[in-house]
């Protein structure tokens, strides 16, 4: 049986889930639908993700977001323990993030050399500034079906 719960993600720097630490710089929270369980049981996915923050220039409202999507997802799809990823862009300012997802920590420091040059290469490309690049353990997420 699936249920929804509300658990927020923490900077990986291990923080036990549930456990809300007394100064954070920022949280991440993603919804997914899970069975009973307690992290590291199954029911419970284990999942990381990195948060890298970008500053560009303001983008038109008619500009593709996903010209190079493939591109880049081609470039890192095959990594182990790669889960997803998600571009979120604020037209308006010309801040945008990218998440990408990992099975667990382990498998997201391995790929950190690949995402570093793949984060270089998209920024210059788009002609954007890297800010910063955060790492977190995920509470859950939810993609409505």
């Amino acid at each position: 049986m699936s249920r929804l719960s509300s658990v927020e993600a923490f900077p990986a720097t291990h923080c036990p889930l549930g456990m809300r630490p007394a100064a954070r710089q920022s949280t991440l929270v993603v919804e997914l639908p899970f069975r009973d369980g307690q992290p590291g049981q199954e029911g419970l996915p284990e999942m990381f993700a990195r948060l890298s923050t970008y500053q560009g220039s303001p983008l038109p409202a008619e500009g593709d977001l996903a010209a190079n999507s493939q591109a880049i997802v081609e470039q890192i799809r095959d990594a182990p323990g790669f889960r997803g990823a998600y571009y979120l862009v604020d037209r308006t300012s010309g801040k945008a993030k990218s998440l990408t997802l990992w099975d667990d920590e382990e498998t997201m420091m391995a790929s950190e050399d690949r995402a570093t040059r793949l984060r270089a290469e998209s920024a210059h490309r788009e002609g954007q500034r890297i800010i910063t690049v955060e790492r977190y353990e995920v509470g859950y997420s939810y993609l409505h079906p």
